[in-house]
């Protein structure tokens, strides 16, 4: 008798396991991708895929890159992230270029080291940028900005 429990208490265990892991499809032939919370809220918020810059004090101060932003939040201690997954190693040059024809050329530091990028400069309010990127896919381009 100990032995049917035993047997009968595994195969509820089993079947639930099966059904509780398994996928379930939606008649279609993709599945719909979850909503994302990437979106500005103009104080701090994110930009999400679609490259809607958010509208805040950080943006304020830096030129629209002409590539896609995929994600973006605030940090504590003042400072804002950007991070670019599809831009190229060259379109981060250009896009240091362009910050400094847009006057980050104070306290200018680093520069482009062979295959990496690791700039940084600060504006005439004070605000400090500093964009970093990789050749060769080792990490995704970042800019962060900081008040000042």
């Amino acid at each position: 008798m100990k032995k049917i429990i035993v047997l009968a208490l595994v195969l509820v265990l089993a079947l639930s396991l099966l059904t509780a892991c398994g996928g379930k499809d939606n008649g279609g032939g993709s599945a719909t991708p979850p909503a994302s919370n990437n979106t500005p809220d103009n104080g701090g918020g994110n930009a999400n895929a679609d490259d809607k810059w958010p509208d805040n004090e950080y943006t304020q101060q830096l030129p629209k890159p002409t590539f896609t932003i995929s994600s973006s939040s605030a940090y504590s201690g003042g400072g804002y992230i950007f991070t670019c997954k599809e831009a190229t190693f060259d379109e981060c040059k250009a896009y240091v270029e362009t910050l400094k024809s847009s006057g980050f050329t104070i306290d200018e530091g680093g520069g482009v080291l062979g295959s990496e990028i690791s700039w940084n400069a600060k504006n005439a309010d004070g605000y400090k940028v500093l964009v970093n990127a990789f050749d060769g896919n080792y990490d995704y381009p970042t800019i962060q900005i900081t008040k000042p």
